[in-house]
């Protein structure tokens, strides 16, 4: 997907960790793109209404964490078309966050370094809160600090 970077938004006692609205606006501009062509040419031919119908179903696409201070609880949520899934883990079930560098390869044997910001619970089970670029490494590693102490946890460092 196109323009998959996170952002961290503080309101009152919450904090919320979501898709950027860049996500949104890149397919909001396709969209326009997309009709203005139509309006010029009369016409729209099949690979654009595929990707007319590809930018409609991202526009529904949400996915957000709420670290809840008031409820002491962490809900993840995500929404797709008609379907949405909410789960929530409170705080006292959080063992720790774990920010994790990993090495993705790439082809032609390169390699890019990506950083995964994940909640283990006491059970052992982790959950994907976001991930971000090596370049970008200042952000995710602020919003996984601020995360962790909001939630009053532990941040590991590791590297898989």
């Amino acid at each position: 997907m196109i323009f998959f970077n996170y952002q961290l938004t503080r309101k009152h006692n919450q904090i919320k960790y979501k898709i950027s609205n860049l996500f949104r606006y890149t397919y909001i501009i396709i969209l326009v793109v997309l009709a203005m062509a139509f309006l010029v040419t009369k016409s729209l031919p099949i690979a654009g209404i595929i990707i007319a119908v590809i930018s409609l179903a991202a526009l529904t696409y949400r996915e957000e964490w709420v670290f809840d201070g008031e409820k002491n609880e962490a809900r993840y949520q995500i929404t797709f078309l008609m379907l949405n899934k909410t789960n929530t883990i409170p705080f006292d079930n959080i063992h720790y966050f774990d920010l994790q560098s990993r090495n993705l390869p790439l082809p032609f044997g390169r390699k890019r370094i990506q950083y995964y910001l994940v909640l283990v619970n006491k059970e052992g089970e982790s959950y994907e809160i976001g991930s971000d670029k090596v370049r970008y490494s200042d952000k995710i590693i602020s919003d996984a600090n601020e995360i962790a102490v909001h939630c009053n946890r532990p941040l590991h460092h590791s590297t898989i």
